[in-house]
C-alpha cells in the first residue's frame, strides 16, 4: 500500500505517517497514531494483505508469535511466513481471491498457531489473524494422552484384575482340593478309632490312646475349616444364614465343645450365664465357633491350672460376652494387631502352643459380619487376658423358637447303602455302623450306586461326591428321576465343605450335606430327623 492509498508505511522498525493526498490529513495525524498504537496492542498477530496475498501491514504481535521482525515479513507472501504445505497456500489464496472466510490450524516450529483469514468487504485484500493455541493444543494433546494412557492402563489392569480372579479361582479350588485330600484319611482315621471304641479293648490305656487319637483329628478337622473359613471370610464368601439363636444356649454348646480340653489342662472354668434367654439375630454355628475359638484360646495359652471365666448378659440392646482368663497375656504392642491374620503372641521358636494364628481373624471377621464388634484387653505379659464380645440383641423375645420336627430321634436299625469308593473310609464307616446296628450296603463307584439304590431300596443312601464313573451329583439326578428313588433320603457326605459346594449338593437333590469326617451317631440321628421330617412335609434340605 503506498502513501496515495492512505497508509501507515514502515521506515526500519519505526511507524511514520505518510504523505497523505487531500487536505486535513495531517488534522487526523492523533487518531492515526491512536489507532496503530491499539494495532500494537492486539496481543493476536494480525497482518494486513493485499489482493495477491502479501502482507501490506503486520502488528507487533505478529512479530512477537513468529520471531521476525516487521522488515522480513512486510511484501512477503502470507503462505511464506509458515512452514506449510499446498493445503496452507490454498486456504489463504481462497480467502483472498475467492473472498470468503477461512481458517486452519498450523504448527511453528514448537508453536501451534490458529489462522483466521478474513476477506475486506469493500475492496480486494484481507485480513490474516494468528491466534498462537499452543497451551490449548498441548493440553488437548494433553487430554488425549491422557485418555490413551488411561485406556492403555485401564486395560493393563483389566488384564492384571483377570489374572487376580484366575489366581483366586485357583486358590478356592487348591484350597477346596486340599480340605478334600485331607478330610478322607481323616475320615478314615476317625472311623477306625471310633470301630476300636465299640470292639476294642476297654483297658484304661488303650481307652485313653484311643481318646488321644480322637481328639487329635478333631483338632486337625479344625485347622483345615480355620483355613477355608478364614480364606473365604476375608474374600466376602461366606453368607450368614441368620435366625433368632439364643447366645446362652450358643455358649453352653460351645463350652461342651471345649470342655475336655479346659479339663485335661486342669484349669477351673467359671461359667456365669443368666437364667433367661439372651437373643440375638445371627447364625448360631457361627456364634458357637466364635465362643470356641476365644475358649480354646484361653485354654490353650493359661499355664495348667490356671482360670477361665465366661460370662453373659443383656446391657441394654446389646449381648455382651467375656471370657477372661489368667493366662500369658497379650504384650501392649500387640493388642492392636492380635486379631490380624497369623498374629501369635507365644513367637518362641518352641511354638509349645501351637496354631496357625487365624482364630482370632475369624472371630473379628464373624462378629462384624452380625454387626457386632470385638475388643482384647490385657494388662500385659503374664496378666492374663479378657476378650469382650458385643452383638446387637433382638428388641423383642421371638414368639416362637423354631424346632426341628424329629430332633433328638434315632433311626435304629437302618437299612443304608453307602456309596464310597475309598475303601478305607467306606469298609471301616460301614463297620461302625453295622456296630451300631445298621445293615449296610457298600458300591464302590457312581454307577453300582445308582444300580443297588433302586434294587435295594435303603432307607437312606450315603453318597460321596468324588466318586469315579459318575461323580455323586449325577447319582443324585438319576436317583431323583426314577420313581424309586425320588423319595429316597440321600445324604452327601463329602471332604468338599465350601457354601457352593452344599449349595450344588441340594440343588442336585441330596436332603443333607455332611463334611467328613462324620460322627456316626450324628449321622444315625439325622436320618432319623430327615426321616420323621419326610413323613410330615417335603424336605428342604439340611447342611452341616
Amino acid at each position: 500500500m503506498s502513501p496515495v492509498d492512505g497508509a501507515v508505511t514502515r521506515d526500519g522498525d519505526r511507524r511514520h505517517e505518510g504523505d497523505f493526498q487531500g487536505a486535513g490529513v495531517a488534522e487526523d495525524a492523533p487518531l492515526v497514531q491512536h489507532l496503530l498504537s491499539i494495532f500494537d496492542a492486539i496481543p493476536d498477530g494480525i497482518a494486513l494483505l493485499d489482493g495477491s496475498g502479501k502482507v501490506l501491514e503486520s502488528n507487533a504481535g505478529l512479530e512477537r508469535i513468529l520471531g521476525r521482525p516487521a522488515s522480513e515479513l512486510v511484501g512477503q507472501a502470507v503462505s511464506e511466513l509458515l512452514p506449510c504445505g499446498p493445503e496452507v497456500r490454498d486456504v489463504f489464496r481462497d480467502a483472498v481471491q475467492r473472498r470468503r472466510r477461512e481458517a486452519l490450524t498450523v504448527e511453528s516450529g514448537n508453536r501451534w498457531l490458529r489462522v483466521t483469514c478474513d476477506p475486506v468487504k469493500d475492496g480486494p485484500g484481507a485480513v490474516a489473524i494468528f491466534t498462537d493455541v499452543t497451551d490449548g493444543h498441548r493440553a488437548q494433546e494433553e487430554r488425549e494422552h491422557g485418555a490413551l494412557e488411561r485406556k492403555r492402563l485401564e486395560e493393563e489392569l483389566r488384564g492384571k484384575l483377570d489374572q487376580l480372579q484366575l489366581a483366586d479361582r485357583r486358590k478356592d479350588e487348591f484350597l477346596a482340593m486340599l480340605a478334600h485330600e485331607l478330610r478322607n484319611p481323616l475320615a478314615a482315621m476317625t472311623a477306625s478309632v471310633q470301630t476300636l471304641g465299640e470292639i476294642g479293648s476297654m483297658e484304661p490305656r488303650s481307652v485313653k490312646l484311643r481318646s488321644v487319637i480322637l481328639r487329635q483329628v478333631g483338632v486337625l478337622t479344625r485347622l483345615v475349616d480355620d483355613l477355608l473359613d478364614v480364606s473365604r471370610i476375608t474374600r466376602g464368601k461366606v453368607e450368614l444364614r441368620r435366625a433368632p439363636v439364643d447366645a446362652v444356649e450358643a455358649v453352653r454348646n460351645a463350652v461342651s465343645t471345649v470342655r475336655q480340653a479346659i479339663d485335661e489342662r486342669r484349669h477351673v472354668l467359671e461359667l456365669v450365664l443368666p437364667s433367661d434367654p439372651v437373643w440375638v439375630n445371627g447364625d448360631g454355628t457361627r456364634i458357637e465357633q466364635v465362643v470356641w475359638n476365644l475358649l480354646s484360646n484361653a485354654a490353650k495359652y493359661t499355664e495348667p491350672g490356671g482360670r477361665i471365666r465366661i460370662s453373659l448378659e443383656r446391657r441394654g440392646q446389646e449381648a455382651v460376652l467375656k471370657v477372661r482368663d489368667t493366662g500369658i497375656g497379650i504384650p501392649a504392642p500387640m493388642l492392636e494387631g492380635i486379631f490380624e491374620l497369623f498374629a501369635q503372641v507365644d513367637q518362641s521358636v518352641a511354638r509349645t502352643r501351637g496354631g496357625l494364628g487365624v482364630g482370632l481373624t475369624l472371630v473379628r471377621s464373624l462378629i462384624q459380619m452380625h454387626g457386632g464388634s470385638v475388643r482384647a484387653r490385657s494388662e500385659g505379659a503374664g496378666k492374663g487376658t479378657e476378650f469382650e464380645v458385643r452383638l446387637p440383641a433382638l428388641l423383642e423375645t421371638p414368639a416362637q423358637v423354631r424346632v426341628l420336627a424329629g430332633d433328638g430321634q434315632k433311626l435304629s436299625h437302618a437299612r443304608l447303602l453307602l456309596i464310597e469308593d475309598n475303601p478305607d473310609i467306606g469298609e471301616t464307616l460301614r463297620d461302625l455302623l453295622e456296630i451300631l446296628g445298621h445293615r449296610v450296603d457298600l458300591a464302590s463307584d457312581g454307577l453300582r450306586g445308582v444300580q443297588m439304590a433302586l434294587a435295594l431300596k435303603p432307607d437312606a443312601a450315603l453318597v460321596d461326591i468324588g466318586l469315579p464313573g459318575i461323580d455323586g451329583y449325577e447319582v443324585a439326578h438319576r436317583l431323583r428321576a426314577d420313581p424309586v428313588g425320588r423319595e429316597m433320603l440321600l445324604v452327601a457326605l463329602t471332604g468338599y465343605g465350601r457354601p457352593e459346594d452344599r449349595e450344588k449338593a441340594l440343588e442336585a437333590g441330596f436332603d443333607a450335606h455332611l463334611v467328613k469326617p462324620v460322627d456316626p451317631e450324628d449321622l444315625t440321628s439325622l436320618i432319623g430327623e430327615l426321616s420323621a421330617r419326610r413323613r410330615e412335609r417335603p424336605v428342604t434340605g439340611i447342611t452341616r
